[in-house]
């Protein structure tokens, strides 16, 4: 009998990931999954435990690999209208890997495994902490006047924001209304920086 292929656990999840991601926990069946990874029902079993194992892995990779960049590119960011606009187009984008239109990962794997699963709902909250620090971070350099509870329920909202924005493209909402979401986002900051909904200067979809 052959030996079993040996594969890299770190390109399986990234491909696991990409399988749940398009599919979500329930609908991604181990053929798919096998299919995905390249690798047998053996192999991920024995590295990862279960399915419930590789898709824990694969939100982990979700929040480092997604929302990590995503969060960075907010985080530094140009304080100013221009500056989020740019950060929220490539917030877009993540959200769209290769053009294909997926969306928020936490978002459907809250609708997924609300109130079942501790693990999946811990990730789902360490991603929204990931999320709003980023903003924070953009909100002291942005609007430095406003207090630190502002600045807090600002960065949530934000970060809600981009839940939202997830959901739109997901449900492949027209580009017209993801635009307006965007802009409205925008919005949320201080007339100082605000990005105008109207402002000839700055449109997103420059």
């Amino acid at each position: 009998m052959g030996r079993h292929k040996e594969f890299d656990p770190d390109d399986a999840v990234e491909s696991a990931l990409k399988v749940f991601w398009r599919k979500g926990y329930h609908d991604a069946s181990l053929k798919d999954l096998i299919a995905g990874t390249g690798v047998n029902n053996y192999g991920l079993f024995l590295v990862f435990g279960s399915k419930h194992g590789l898709y824990l892995a694969a939100f982990e990779r979700y929040n480092r690999d997604v929302t990590g960049p995503l969060v960075r590119g907010v985080a530094r960011a140009d304080a100013s209208p221009e500056g989020l606009r740019d950060a929220l187009r490539g917030a877009k984008e993540r959200l769209t890997p290769g053009g294909e239109p997926l969306g928020c990962f936490v978002c459907t794997s809250m609708v997924e495994m609300s109130g079942t699963d501790e693990q999946a709902a811990e990730l789902a909250a360490r991603n929204r902490r990931i999320l709003s620090q980023g903003f924070v971070r953009f909100l002291q350099r942005a609007v430095p006047e406003d207090s630190e509870p502002a600045r807090r329920t600002n960065a949530g909202l934000l970060a809600n924001g981009i839940y939202t924005l997830g959901l739109l493209i997901r449900s492949r909402s027209p580009e017209p209304l993801i635009l307006d979401h965007l802009r409205g986002l925008c919005a949320l900051i201080r007339p100082a920086t605000r990005c105008q909904a109207g402002s000839a200067s700055l449109h997103l979809n420059d």
